[in-house]
């Protein structure tokens, strides 16, 4: 079954970022908008950096997991977490959570995220979640960091 992302995103409310299987892409759900309409399954994609290039794969992968963690709360739709190059990325029926952190000393990162969905004439999305930094080390802090960015991204 085919279901639109639907809700709108409040950080003090977090189950706000709802699926439901009744909206549908009808002239009645026109303030949804065309990118997250028909959605099938979440993807997240990660890219984390340092001053030195790309990060340690344990970090993205912790990053990544912690940002497929937090889109699962707000939707009944599969979250899968992928890899750069990967074939899902365009495929149809998706939308991709692009993740993209900055590493900054040993324990700081700021990140920031967009939702990606090719292929759709009219839902380009051009601009992203506010660049938020947090402690790496502390999950509280940096799953706060994440949950505000998704509630900024997700209708």
């Amino acid at each position: 079954m085919v279901v639109a992302l639907a809700g709108c995103a409040n950080a003090s409310v977090p189950d706000r970022n709802v699926v439901q299987d009744d909206l549908k892409n009808t002239p009645e759900r026109s303030d949804v908008p065309l990118a997250y309409q028909n959605i099938e399954r979440v993807q997240v994609l990660c890219l984390v950096q340092t001053e030195r290039g790309v990060a340690r794969e344990t970090d993205r992968t912790r990053l990544c997991d912690l940002v497929a963690d937090g889109a699962r709360r707000g939707t009944d739709l599969p979250v899968s977490v992928i890899a750069t190059g990967d074939p899902a990325v365009v495929a149809p029926g998706r939308i991709t959570i692009l993740v993209h952190g900055s590493l900054v000393g040993s324990d700081r990162i700021a990140l920031t995220m967009r939702p990606y969905r090719p292929a759709i004439a009219g839902s380009d999305v051009l601009f992203g979640s506010m660049l938020r930094v947090a402690d790496f080390s502390d999950d509280a802090e940096l799953e706060s960091a994440i949950s505000a960015s998704l509630d900024e991204i997700l209708p």
